[in-house]
């Protein structure tokens, strides 16, 4: 009986395959020091018992946006106990109590009972943070999933979780942070005035990569996913198609097709082998 399985077992190939899954991070996040430096200067009045500076954090897809700011929030975790980081993606968590619930786990580190009220849940987080003396710091990645259809006006679940804890700054003895990250430069005319008199976020844009960062991030990428060394043509078609693509992620998606062909027709890796799988890539 054929166990179609058998060849993919042996490890010649691949040393870190997981490196090409968009979502595992890189080992080292680079060429974005500037970005990253700003949003940190923005949450840093934290620090000194203020309230931090909001900002909304825009790019292209696949500039490095999440990747940015998972990587401080890794460091605030490690770092600063005292601030409580939470990462929401807004695809996933996309109404009041989904999006309450993430942030009482955070704080509480407890379940959400069965039942609870996305009010209720509000009010533990506000009472929480107060008793414990720690300020919150909330990324709302593609808020837009949050903003609803009409172009000028956001949905009531994005207008709430902006109002009330951009509120919570003035009605609470705690400081909050809200750090939405988003395509569109439309985010900021689709809230009513009485959130824009309070959210007034500055900008901080992820301009796309340069080529060479391009050639850079997916040469370094090689040389720990791969045991063969992948010459600079192959890495160039590459970043061609990067470029045409206007995504990062189609980098990891030709890789790892160029190394498991490989590994299956035993071939070497050649600039004729990855033209046949960005040509068999739609």
């Amino acid at each position: 009986m054929t166990n179609y399985f058998k060849k993919y077992i042996k490890q010649d190939i691949f040393k870190n395959i997981q490196y090409l899954d968009p979502k595992c991070p890189p080992k080292e996040f680079k060429y974005r020091e500037n970005e990253m430096a700003t949003i940190s200067s923005k949450i840093s009045p934290v620090l000194y018992g203020s309230t931090p500076i909001h900002a909304v954090i825009l790019g292209d897809n696949a500039t490095g946006k999440t990747t940015a700011i998972q990587t401080l929030f890794k460091e605030i975790k490690e770092t600063i106990p005292e601030i409580i980081p939470v990462y929401i993606n807004c695809k996933e968590k996309y109404t009041e109590f989904k999006i309450y619930s993430e942030i009482y786990t955070n704080i509480l580190h407890k379940t959400v009972h069965r039942g609870t009220s996305a009010k209720i849940l509000y009010e533990h987080i506000i009472q929480a943070l107060q008793q414990n003396h720690q300020s919150l710091i909330i990324a709302l990645d593609d808020i837009n999933y949050l903003l609803g259809n009409d172009t000028s006006i956001a949905s009531p679940v994005g207008q709430e979780i902006i109002r009330n804890f951009s509120r919570a700054n003035e009605r609470y003895s705690i400081n909050v942070g809200l750090y939405p990250i988003i395509t569109s430069k439309e985010f900021k005319y689709k809230f009513d005035k009485e959130i824009e008199s309070v959210f007034i976020p500055t900008e901080i844009t992820f301009k796309p990569y340069t080529e060479q960062d391009l050639f850079n991030i997916i040469k370094e990428r090689c040389d720990y996913v791969f045991y063969n060394q992948i010459n600079d043509e192959i890495i160039q078609l590459v970043v061609n198609e990067v470029k045409k693509n206007n995504n990062l992620r189609k980098a990891w998606e030709l890789l790892k097709n160029f190394g498991i062909t490989m590994k299956i027709e035993e071939k070497q890796p050649t600039t004729q082998l990855m033209q046949q799988i960005i040509n068999e890539t739609l």
